[in-house]
């Protein structure tokens, strides 16, 4: 595994969040689960469309297993008090 620690973007699902400030965001794991949050704007931009990429901070790229390392703007609702989370490796920019 290879140590990056720099921003990148990852696709997510975007919804209308609680505030005008933020979105609601879906981001789909490694395993397959999906994992959902509130973030703000700024850190979310749309590309083409409906396709929308969400900065992150990378923290490992593991080639082999085709996986990433990534920490979250905040703590996701299905996860035990944790950021960080595994994504599939073609998902980071």
């Amino acid at each position: 595994m290879t140590s990056y620690n720099a921003n990148v973007w990852i696709p997510v699902n975007v919804f209308p969040g609680m505030f005008s400030s933020e979105y609601s965001v879906e981001l789909k794991l490694s395993d397959g689960k999906m994992v959902s949050f509130f973030a703000d704007k700024t850190l979310v931009k749309e590309e083409n469309g409906n396709v929308y990429t969400l900065k992150v901070y990378l923290i490992n790229r593991d080639k082999e297993k085709k996986i990433g390392e990534v920490m979250l703007p905040c703590e996701p609702f299905e996860t035990y008090s944790s950021r960080w989370v595994t994504i599939p490796f073609d998902d980071i920019k």
